[in-house]
């Protein structure tokens, strides 16, 4: 894995180089003809250039996954398996003005909230490049020595192993990106909680998602 992955990111340098290149070459160039010639051979780099992006997304998170994704809630470090106990008796709420509550009862009594919530289309694990952006600019700006828990949610419907193998992967993915993010002072883990129609009893792609908690010492 880690030898896929320079392999890659050397190839996506390789393309954002000869990007580059064109776009150099673009802004230098006056002929009409000419120019929309570079500008056509930068439009082509694209795709392969995002294709490029997601392989090491997915690679990293594959590395990190096994000092990041914990099987059982028993591995969790102490203030995070705090917070697991809580969110796990949860069960199903009523409303989203109920889980609101609830979260701001956890927020006082263990000093944690919800910094980013993350949600997948189906069946994908890939996270939007935009979203992860967003996601490390959250990081960036919690207290220096905050823990990091990554939650992940299946909804009820299909076969809850293939739900819980892709939670797993959706949460390693998000917990890879804080992991980018993160200073050493902070630490990071993420798990699987279960199904759950908590967050909408009636569309269950909106319980397919990934929470980022943030435990504030």
């Amino acid at each position: 894995l880690e030898s896929r992955l320079q392999q890659t990111i050397a190839e996506l340098e390789k393309e954002r180089n000869l990007r580059i290149s064109l776009q150099e070459q673009n802004r230098n160039l006056v002929p009409g003809d000419q120019l929309e010639e570079l500008r056509k051979k930068v439009s082509e780099l694209e795709p392969e250039n995002n294709k490029l992006r997601y392989e090491v997304q997915r690679l990293q998170a594959l590395l990190d996954r096994t000092k990041l994704f914990v099987e059982s809630s028993e591995d969790l470090a102490p203030v995070a398996q705090r917070l697991y106990r809580e969110l796990s008796s949860l069960g199903s709420v009523t409303s989203i003005t109920e889980l609101n509550g609830e979260y701001d009862r956890i927020n006082s009594e263990l000093n944690a909230s919800v910094i980013d919530s993350i949600s997948f289309t189906e069946g994908s694990s890939r996270i939007n490049f935009d979203k992860a952006e967003e996601v490390r600019r959250r990081i960036s700006k919690a207290k220096p020595d905050s823990f990091f828990l990554v939650v992940g949610y299946a909804s009820t419907t299909g076969d809850i192993g293939v739900n819980q193998k892709l939670s797993s992967n959706r949460a390693s993915g998000i917990a890879s990106v804080v992991n980018s993010e993160k200073a050493d002072t902070q630490e990071i883990q993420a798990v699987f909680l279960g199904q759950t129609d908590r967050f909408s009893p009636t569309d269950p792609a909106r319980n397919q998602i990934c929470e980022i908690w943030e435990i504030r010492k």
